[in-house]
């Protein structure tokens, strides 16, 4: 596996993984039925697609019953219930394919979101929202400044430099503090189950999510369209780190090879995600410039793509996955406290015992 075939590597996708992963053994079995022509399959993605989309848009509209104006927050609501409906009507455009600007829930969405704003300018899962470009599209202008506001109030979360601007460059101050960074925390296993309890009241009767292979309860249904909804969202790009990073392409690289370690150590140490990690193991593997350096960043992916392939052969079975499931809701737990807890439980160490080879390297 490439540095990056790794960045995109996330919790949802191994639940999604796993869950494809026991679709896939059940078609081979000789005994079921053939499956049916691909018109068919077709006709019931598009069917799911629709009923989908209908029941975003009854959510939303629950949200925000009560409204003066389709683009203004009710006031019953708060500006996150605001938020997440505006979410839900952008994920709503998907299912329909209606993302041209000419779409008039485009611009629905982008007056919620300034409703929003207004209503609480500083709210952290707005500020996180707007500042990984979530609504970009609707509204380019409010991301620059949700970025410099999060920096001012999470000067040491190195997710706050990671996040960038368009056209942003990593200048030698942005560097700089990024490399001062403490802890690479991204929020976000805290603010789905927010989102969690927002979905308990305005979606109970959640149509049951298909083809795990399993029926879920309604918590876990309205968990996985979260997964869906947040998968959806945008990832901070890594590629100019990588490139500013790499050892020997100029003096002013040269200047700043230590200041790309730290970020990567961070990433590596305190981060809250397996994507995270992806990216640290990247970031070291691509600003090793020791010989102690290299040794590192090859122990550490060992470490990664170790967690990364137990983590998917946990989540083979529908216990598993609900198992992991079940740690996300708990408070306080995210994605790697879960899954080192899942091992655990598992009788699975948490780091590679001594001979062991990624299956796929």
């Amino acid at each position: 596996m490439g540095e990056f075939a790794m960045l995109r590597s996330r919790f949802l996708f191994v639940l999604l993984a796993a869950a494809f992963a026991c679709s896939a053994s059940v078609e081979a079995d000789p005994e079921r039925p053939p499956a049916p022509p691909q018109s068919e399959q077709n006709a019931a993605a598009d069917s799911a697609d629709a009923d989908s989309s209908a029941f975003l848009r009854d959510v939303a509209e629950r949200l925000l019953s009560g409204q003066r104006a389709p683009g203004e927050c009710p006031n019953h609501a708060g500006a996150r219930a605001c938020l997440f409906a505006a979410r839900l009507i952008g994920l709503q455009r998907v299912f329909d394919g209606q993302q041209s600007e000419f779409d008039p829930q485009r611009e629905r969405v982008a007056e919620l979101v300034r409703s929003a704003v207004r209503r609480a300018p500083s709210d952290p899962q707005l500020l996180w929202t707007l500042a990984k470009g979530v609504f970009r599209d609707v509204d380019p202008a409010l991301q620059a400044p949700a970025i410099v506001t999060l920096r001012s109030l999470e000067l040491e979360n190195l997710q706050a430099w990671l996040l960038g601007a368009v056209d942003e460059a990593w200048t030698a101050p942005r560097l700089q503090a990024a490399a001062a960074s403490r802890r690479s925390t991204s929020h976000e296993f805290e603010f789905m189950r927010d989102d969690l309890k927002t979905l308990a009241t305005s979606a109970a009767d959640i149509p049951a999510a298909r083809g795990l292979g399993w029926s879920p309860e309604p918590i876990e249904s309205q968990q996985i369209l979260l997964i869906g909804l947040y998968a959806a969202e945008p990832i901070p790009s890594v590629l100019d780190l990588l490139n500013t990073c790499t050892p020997g392409a100029s003096d002013w690289q040269l200047a700043y090879a230590h200041h790309c370690w730290q970020i990567a150590e961070v990433m590596v140490e305190r981060s809250d995600s397996l994507l995270q990690s992806a990216l640290g193991v990247a970031l070291m593997k691509r600003a090793a410039a020791s010989a102690a350096q290299v040794q590192r960043a090859a122990a550490e992916r060992r470490v990664y793509l170790y967690r990364q392939e137990m983590a998917v052969g946990l989540q083979l079975h529908a216990e598993g996955q609900r198992a992991y499931l079940r740690g996300l809701r708990a408070e306080g737990a995210s994605e790697l406290s879960t899954l080192r807890a899942a091992l655990v439980e598992a009788g699975v160490s948490a780091s590679p015992p001594a001979g062991w080879r990624a299956a796929v390297e």
